[in-house]
């Protein structure tokens, strides 16, 4: 979730704004609008004063009950952030003080490893046992998520790993795949992202392209069959034949590769945990 999106979802957002009069919805619709724009970009909240003021008392009463609710959705957002860097920095003064008394640790450990060479050596981890589970599952619990909704984003705007996991940064609270038998989409929660990138480390993704090697050709002739059934509006829009069929093949393949990975972090016996565990 990035600062441009509001902390509520959609559906909550719908809910408080219930009963509002057109006129108030559209200055509500306007000023999310604004928020949701790039800091630069946005307009100062006193651009909307007269608007507001001219609402009815009704409209200004059920205004302030969603603009409170926005607040308290900031504060916790605030609050969250700031306990997950207050944790972060005690680990890594782990990690720091562990390579201090271990030189033959690895250049990126996890905190876990850290702890382990502090107990080794008679000292107390600044981060706890407890704590190192919040480490991975730092995002609020299922139910949680699914109460701020999920929303639709293009995947161009998704920044992602090597891989083509989405980065902690642009799934905080994970992401979701579409089901190409059922259509239905695949929520994969932190827990879950966290394990795909675990099996991602040991089977990533140019590996698994080598398994399919002998149907990239079959599939880029199917996609560059279908640029010339559509040549007209391809050329039109300035689509080149080859590079759509290359991407295209490459997008498709990286899709069975994340559903793979899915379909493995949902349906491991021990679950997630048992995944990261294991590798």
């Amino acid at each position: 979730m990035t600062d441009r999106e509001l902390p509520i979802s959609d559906e909550r957002l719908e809910e408080l704004s219930a009963g509002l009069s057109d006129e108030a919805r559209e200055v509500l619709d306007r000023l999310v609008a604004n928020q949701e724009l790039d800091p630069e970009l946005r307009q100062h909240p006193d651009t909307f004063a007269d608007d507001l003021d001219a609402l009815v008392d009704d409209d200004k009463e059920k205004l302030d009950v969603v603009f409170t609710e926005i607040l308290k959705g900031y504060d916790r957002r605030v609050r969250r952030d700031e306990a997950e860097m207050e944790l972060f920095e005690r680990g890594m003064k782990d990690v720091e003080r562990a390579g201090e008394l271990d030189p033959s640790l690895s250049d990126n450990p996890t905190f876990g490893e850290a702890a382990a060479v502090l107990k080794a050596h008679g000292e107390t981890p600044l981060v706890s046992e407890e704590e190192m589970n919040v480490v991975v599952e730092i995002a609020p619990p299922e139910e949680a998520i699914d109460a701020m909704g999920w929303i639709k984003i293009p995947e161009s705007e998704v920044e992602t790993g090597e891989n083509g996991i989405p980065t902690g940064k642009a799934a905080e609270y994970g992401f979701g795949l579409r089901e190409p038998e059922t259509d239905e989409i695949i929520r994969l929660y932190p827990l879950h992202v966290e394990a795909m990138r675990a099996i991602a480390s040991k089977f990533p993704f140019r590996e698994f392209i080598e398994g399919y090697l002998d149907e990239i050709s079959n599939l880029k002739r199917g996609y560059l069959t279908l640029f010339d059934e559509r040549r007209d509006y391809m050329e039109m829009v300035g689509i080149d034949r080859e590079e759509f069929a290359r991407d295209m093949t490459s997008s498709n393949l990286r899709e069975i590769y994340l559903l793979t990975l899915a379909r493995m972090a949902k349906e491991y016996p021990r679950g997630p945990r048992g995944i990261i565990d294991f590798y």
